[in-house]
């Protein structure tokens, strides 16, 4: 019983994990454990379903201490070794 308890988040993390190197970012474990069942996927085109491309849209500095540069440079620099999907 021990290891049963242990082993479904155990599996749910690796699935969560596995699918977010692929870009695809699940919300929790139930939700990947239901992607089992399904049998269609249906598409519309208003844009709900996209490819991620993230960036920075808009940044604002705060004070005189860094330049926009510097900032930017700090934050690549926190990003780099995260393992969040968006992140990469």
């Amino acid at each position: 019983p021990c290891a049963l308890t242990i082993s479904t988040p155990v599996t749910y993390a690796a699935g969560l994990a596995a699918t977010a190197q692929r870009g695809i970012i699940v919300k929790g474990g139930a939700r990947l454990e239901a992607l089992g069942s399904v049998k269609t996927i249906v598409f519309d085109k208003t844009g709900t379903l996209t490819e991620g491309k993230f960036r920075l849209l808009h940044l604002d500095t705060i004070g005189e201490n860094k330049t926009r540069k510097e900032v930017l440079e700090l934050l690549a620099l926190m990003e780099g070794p995260s393992s969040h999907p968006l992140a990469a």
